[in-house]
């Protein structure tokens, strides 16, 4: 395919830095995000941008290279690429800086029209990306999610061809059937894991985890993570962390009369399906799972707002369980000691992308995208230009 660079995109993204305070600080104040985080967000944003014209160049090769090869087997077609048309995107709302940019940029390179759906949680950061499309993208199409929203009602008369919908999983069955109905390609994509590491601490300092975990920003500003955290906890400590964090989550959510409960059933059957129906929950709002169970919970998918905790014996079994983790990491690591070497051997790593010391000291890789090679936590495949094309044949 001829790979379009659209003469809209140095304005956007020349427009985008423009707004960088504004951006930052309206996003930062929607999400509960510090400015700084959010700084280190529009770090790989800026990564994408300055490396546009290479990654389409190195792109068009490998797919000429591809045609070439399939030519050579099957001489009677050629193969192209070709843009979907329509796609509908999305967004995550824990990441909308840098992904709603880089999407948007990315759909538009290949030749597609991008609808965005607004997201409620976010409306001042979504007018100001609508503002700033408006002036320099007008082919960027921003929806409103009306209280009557009806998703087929909006492929249909928005004409979609691609949904790229980034985000909690539970919704994957109604989507599908929607994509199913309306003729449209789902690329569904969930939200994976977020990891806190408790290495060291004494009772007051574990009281004090429990209270930034609970309150995390991980955790979307008190709404309901489609995401639990997976925690990690030295055994003598398991005890006194589950009657913190709960005592703290209940207080959080009392006024989200039966959310909690209803959101560890869901996430109950997900397990049961998993590891078996015989994985202990001592109170609410905590389960915990032996180190064999979470070695079977840790590459997959799991909805809910519970902290899912895992006791371990020495650091080598966390070690043991980090290594077998398929995508990018995000870690929070607490530790009473100055000097550990699993914080700096997760530093080192190279799917680690955001790492976090006692939710202060923050350690980002800008050239991995926000949640690492996952890219935040919901995309297995790092390529949005790969995404945003599909193959056909052509018969010679």
């Amino acid at each position: 395919m001829s790979l379009i660079h659209n003469k809209n995109i140095s304005p956007f993204y020349k427009a985008l830095l423009q707004h960088k305070d504004l951006l930052i600080k309206v996003y930062a104040g929607e999400i509960g995000y510090t400015p700084e985080e959010v700084e280190a967000l529009w770090e790989d944003m800026d990564h994408f941008f300055k490396n546009l014209s290479v990654s389409l160049e190195g792109r068009k090769k490998l797919w000429a290279q591809e045609a070439a090869l399939y030519h050579s087997i099957e001489s009677s077609f050629t193969l192209r690429r070709c843009g979907w048309g329509n796609i509908l995107f999305v967004p995550p709302v824990n990441s909308i800086i840098p992904t709603l940019p880089i999407v948007i940029t990315s759909a538009i390179a290949m030749g597609n029209s991008p609808f965005i759906l607004h997201s409620r949680r976010c409306p001042q950061t979504f007018m100001l990306f609508r503002s700033i499309c408006n002036k320099v993208m007008p082919e960027v199409v921003f929806l409103e999610k009306e209280d009557d929203f009806n998703i087929e009602k909006v492929f249909k008369d928005q004409q979609i061809d691609l949904l790229l919908y980034q985000g909690g999983s539970h919704h994957f069955p109604s989507l599908l059937n929607a994509c199913a109905n309306q003729g449209v390609y789902p690329i569904l994509e969930g939200s994976g894991q977020t990891l806190s590491i408790i290495e060291s601490g004494d009772d007051d300092l574990i009281k004090t985890y429990a209270t930034k975990i609970a309150h995390s920003k991980l955790f979307c500003k008190g709404s309901i993570c489609s995401s639990p955290n997976l925690v990690f906890i030295p055994q003598p400590y398991i005890k006194a962390f589950t009657s913190y964090y709960s005592n703290i989550l209940v207080k959080k959510y009392q006024e989200k009369d039966g959310q909690i409960s209803a959101n560890e059933e869901q996430l109950g059957i997900k397990l049961n399906a998993l590891i078996g129906d015989d994985w202990e929950k001592p109170v609410s709002g905590v389960i915990t799972v032996n180190i064999q169970e979470a070695i079977k919970l840790l590459n997959e998918d799991l909805n809910g707002m519970v902290a899912i905790c895992i006791p371990y014996n020495n650091i080598g079994e966390v070690r043991k369980l980090l290594s077998l983790y398929r995508y990018g990491l995000q870690i929070s690591f607490y530790s009473s000691s100055s000097e550990s070497s699993l914080y700096t051997e997760l530093k080192a790593r190279n799917n680690v992308s955001r790492i976090t010391r006692n939710k202060l000291q923050i350690e980002q890789k800008s050239i991995l995208p926000w949640g690492g090679y996952r890219l935040s936590g919901i995309s297995k495949v790092q390529d949005y230009f790969e995404k945003f094309t599909k193959t056909i044949t052509i018969e010679d």
